[in-house]
């Protein structure tokens, strides 16, 4: 519950995605309880309800100038979800005009991609996802890396370790497509190193009971 709260206040659409999803994966494998899961589910009817008295509370911030621009902006593009004016509002200097100038120098070489380390060549704005930074350096073969990458640390793992590589496995895919920033960041990193350890360590228990079952 206070993890939900928390995600919602940081007004993050990935983070609320990644949310959504974890929440659904750990439905299926059931490892919330059922009054959980009426709790998280009452709790997004608030934040909906919540969402419609949005701009009130927004005028108010702005008065106070509690909020910035970028995050007024951003609030606004969550409790109007459905106007495409309020998106863009929020894009700004612009999540999707970036993307599409992304896209466009992928597609000017799409087989072998333009080179390590030519994305630093941008500047300070860089496409927010790690999909289109791996394509416009490598080609076509950039969409794969991460995901290969994600499977070659997780595929060993049994047990308790298979899930928790499933969920770890989940949230940097689909945080990928928001952040370029993944594969540098010291925590995630760190996560990768102690899952690979995890993933091993399972198997090895698998084979040892495997043996000691045929002996």
């Amino acid at each position: 519950m206070l993890v939900s709260v928390g995600t919602f206040i940081t007004f993050s659409r990935g983070a609320m995605l990644c949310l959504i999803i974890f929440l659904f994966l750990l439905i299926i494998k059931r490892l919330i309880p059922t009054s959980q899961v009426y709790s998280i589910v009452g709790l997004l009817i608030v934040l909906l309800v919540a969402g419609n008295v949005g701009n009130y509370l927004l005028e108010q911030a702005s008065e106070l100038g509690i909020l910035n621009h970028s995050i007024e902006a951003r609030i606004v593009a969550i409790t109007n979800f459905t106007d495409s004016e309020a998106r863009e509002a929020d894009d700004g200097s612009s999540r999707s005009d970036v993307a599409s100038l992304a896209f466009r120098s992928f597609l000017k070489q799409p087989l072998f991609g333009h080179g390590i380390g030519y994305i630093r060549e941008w500047g300070e704005i860089l496409p927010h996802n790690m999909y289109l930074s791996f394509m416009i350096e490598h080609g076509f073969i950039g969409a794969i890396i991460l995901p290969l990458f994600v499977l070659l640390v997780t595929r060993n793992s049994y047990g308790e370790a298979k899930n928790i590589s499933l969920f770890f496995g989940s949230f940097i895919l689909i945080w990928s497509l928001f952040s370029n920033t993944v594969l540098e960041d010291r925590e995630t990193l760190m996560m990768f190193v102690l899952l690979a350890v995890m993933s091993k360590y399972s198997k090895l228990e698998k084979i040892k009971k495997i043996s000691f079952l045929q002996e």
